[in-house]
């Protein structure tokens, strides 16, 4: 792996960076009890914006001891803090409100660890990976651990009993980490395959409809780029394939609390021609688009979505991140956000494709990012994944790592 020729020669880089590196771990070992500290009160302000206040310092202490950055990372992420600028001036001038300034540190907070990160794969990328890969070990063991206990002493939930870590909370946590594991399998890892399939069962018994969509889409990607790979490795699992996708197939099929989640109660939604539970999310986009027209350039502040989705009882968020986007920060703001995320997009998706045709080591950090972004978008359909810390942060660390790990000897550029 050329990782290795490349290290040596920074050797007051390693130094560093190994600190450096404790926070990307740090990081990721906090995001593995969910949003249950959220569940703590601390007065006006929650135990998750405490924690995430927490977080941004951290990782902005890290990003300034960091110093240089390769010019290509800076350049890509440009539009996503000229969206942090919009979003700051725009923040000036709106009424704020303490969620509206917990969502925009959560919005700080994802684009300083893409940096951080971005620039530390760069610079030692097999350190960077050996990170990454404890604190998700870390993440695995105890997010895991609480779903099996909750699973033993609660049964599924439903509507009667929750969890300890929340359904849609649980669903998008296990994504970033389910494409981690994808990724790491396709590359050949044993215990990764395991852990991919235990992630996709606990998103699946969260109920959450979305991330179970996406975690079965993760397994159809690592199967199609499994096959152009190796037709061999392919039809050598094929029994077990086939059995995994009957009993996805069975358990959607019968009168299961999945079943039931999916396919009964407000079934205005229609995805290829089945009728899907949207569960009231019609009503609250119809809501928050007709607030967003009051100012749709330039956007009503940060959380003020929040305030329209909140008119129909019971409902504290839009569930769709674009409509969130557009309603707080208007067209201009959405425009920036959109433009930030499709460029991090193509440069994975080229890093990815450079990767695969050399069969470099490197190429399961590139394809860990884009299925983690990948998922990360289609969720914001349906769901409020960019104002949670404990979804952002195992996104912004795969994302940037997968941004920067091509970066071997790329000229600097100091911020």
């Amino acid at each position: 792996m050329r990782v290795d020729t490349f290290e040596p020669a920074m050797s007051v880089g390693i130094r560093t960076g190994s600190g450096l590196h404790h926070v990307i771990v740090l990081l990721l070992v906090v995001t593995a009890f969910g949003d249950v500290p959220g569940l703590i009160s601390t007065g006006r302000v929650s135990g998750m914006g405490v924690l995430t206040i927490v977080q941004v310092a951290m990782t902005l202490l890290a990003v300034a001891a960091c110093r240089t950055y390769p010019r290509r990372l800076v350049y890509v992420l440009v539009p996503y803090f000229g969206f942090l600028l919009w979003a700051a001036i725009g923040a000036l001038w709106a009424p704020n409100t303490i969620a509206g300034l917990q969502n925009l540190a959560v919005y700080v907070l994802f684009g300083l660890i893409v940096l951080l990160c971005g620039a530390l794969a760069a610079r030692t990328p097999s350190t960077t990976d050996r990170a990454i890969e404890r604190g998700i070990r870390w993440i695995d063991g105890v997010t895991l651990t609480l779903v099996a206990l909750c699973l033993v002493f609660q049964g599924l939930p439903h509507d009667q009993t929750t969890w300890i870590l929340g359904a849609r909370s649980l669903g998008l946590l296990g994504l970033p980490l389910l494409s981690w594991h994808v990724a790491q399998a396709h590359a050949g890892s044993r215990r990764s395959m395991v852990f991919a399939w235990l992630w996709l069962m606990a998103i699946g018994l969260s109920l959450s409809r979305m991330a179970t969509a996406i975690g079965l889409l993760y397994m159809g990607i690592a199967l199609l780029l499994q096959f152009r790979r190796s037709a061999r490795t392919l039809v050598a699992r094929a029994p077990a394939i086939a059995a995994a996708t009957a009993t996805v197939l069975l358990v959607l099929a019968y009168e299961t609390p999945i079943a039931d989640r999916m396919f009964t109660g407000d079934t205005s939604i229609e995805i290829a021609g089945i009728a899907v539970n949207a569960s009231g999310r019609s009503r609250i986009w119809a809501e928050v688009a007709d607030s967003a027209m009051k100012a749709p350039i330039v956007g009503q502040g940060v959380g003020s979505s929040i305030d329209a989705a909140s008119r129909i009882a019971g409902i504290g968020h839009p569930h769709n991140d674009y409509l969130r986007v557009w309603h707080d920060h208007g067209f201009i703001g959405l425009g920036l956000f959109g433009l930030a995320f499709v460029a991090m997009f193509g440069v994975m998706l080229r890093n990815l494709q450079r990767s695969e045709r050399r069969r470099d080591p490197i190429a399961p950090t590139h394809l860990a990012g884009l299925l983690a972004l990948t998922g990360l978008l289609i969720a914001c359909t349906t769901d409020n994944a960019i104002i949670y810390p404990f979804v952002m942060t195992p996104v912004a660390v795969l994302v940037g790592a997968g941004l920067g790990a091509r970066g071997y000897g790329s000229a600097p550029a100091r911020l």
